[in-house]
């Protein structure tokens, strides 16, 4: 299938992606467990690649935000972020740090 809009690429997306669901909203329900996703701090390439000016401020689709750490670091430096993740439970996560 040829994607011609961010509507056609979000349905081949969830398609794509659908049975998952379930396990990443069990994964966020474990947040008690010591895993770096469920830090409060953004990964530390991608800070590096910011201080380093390897990349510049714009537009970012981040697949896959989960509770948005770095989406909301890429924010913070200016960028205009679109965060998409299949877990409901991630994406609330995000919502209260955002």
């Amino acid at each position: 299938m040829l994607v011609k809009s961010n509507e056609q690429l979000l349905v081949v997306l969830d398609n794509l992606l659908r049975e998952p669901q379930n396990f990443w909203d069990g994964f966020y329900d474990q947040t008690f467990k010591n895993v770096p996703f469920f830090v409060n701090k953004p990964d530390e390439n991608l800070v590096s690649y910011f201080e380093k000016k390897v990349i510049q401020p714009n537009r970012v689709l981040e697949l896959g935000c989960g509770a948005g750490r770095n989406a909301i670091y890429l924010a913070k430096q200016g960028c205009s972020v679109v965060g998409v993740d299949l877990s409901v439970n991630g994406i609330a996560m995000g919502a209260k740090k955002g």
